[in-house]
């Protein structure tokens, strides 16, 4: 007897030969929390929201992302709109330099909760960590927040050096400043490793390419 649909779909995905879907190291994440900002029209610069995903296909320029942004008062929605990378900063946790282990800080608790995890418990954050919230050339726009991961109030933003300051893991970065391969200047990768000692990432630019840069030489 012919195979019945069940059998023949799990024979389509077991077989070997079957094209494995590639794996695009430089897009930009779907539900990641981001910030605008830089934008012409001013009101919605600071504005939070959650990327979508990638508006425009792998190549085009100008690049843009549909982002769906928070409600604010007065909206019972908040307004999508496509913006590009420059135009708006992924709202990641960081920590100074000079912690050896993300985890020791706060357990990855506020990472996740960031990233769109829910999470109940968290350690109080301090001076060393906080959550991005802007760029200024080659500094972040830090921001102490909550366990909730919601920005301390009376609390001021503060400027730390990209070279200062260290991403999570599975963070998309983009590669700047680079002399030795320039022609690396501009691509993006994902952060799969950290060297906390040598102040370096492992970036994952293409599935059998790594490339090893210095902290101040990968933008987030």
């Amino acid at each position: 007897p012919p195979p019945s649909e069940e059998e023949a779909f799990a024979a389509k995905r077991e077989n070997p030969h079957r094209p494995r879907p590639k794996i695009e190291y430089d897009k930009l994440p779907s539900q990641q929390p981001v910030v605008l900002y830089g934008l012409k029209a001013a009101a919605y610069n600071g504005r939070r929201g959650m990327l979508i995903k990638r508006g425009t296909k792998q190549g085009v320029t100008p690049e843009r992302y549909l982002i769906k942004l928070d409600a604010v008062q007065g909206e019972v929605e908040g307004k999508s709109m496509q913006i590009q990378p420059k135009n708006f900063v992924q709202r990641l946790f960081v920590t100074r330099a000079g912690f050896d282990n993300l985890e020791d800080v706060l357990g990855n608790k506020i990472t996740l909760m960031i990233m769109g995890i829910d999470t109940s418990e968290a350690t109080e954050l301090n001076g060393d960590s906080g959550a991005v919230e802007g760029t200024a050339g080659l500094r972040y726009v830090v921001m102490s927040v909550t366990p909730t991961g919601e920005p301390l109030e009376g609390e001021d933003p503060e400027l730390w050096p990209v070279e200062e300051t260290v991403v999570p893991q599975g963070s998309v970065v983009t590669l700047v400043g680079l002399k030795s391969a320039p022609e690396l200047n501009g691509r993006r990768g994902v952060v799969v490793n950290t060297d906390h000692d040598a102040g370096r990432y492992e970036v994952q630019l293409e599935a059998e390419r790594v490339a090893k840069v210095r902290f101040r030489n990968a933008l987030a």
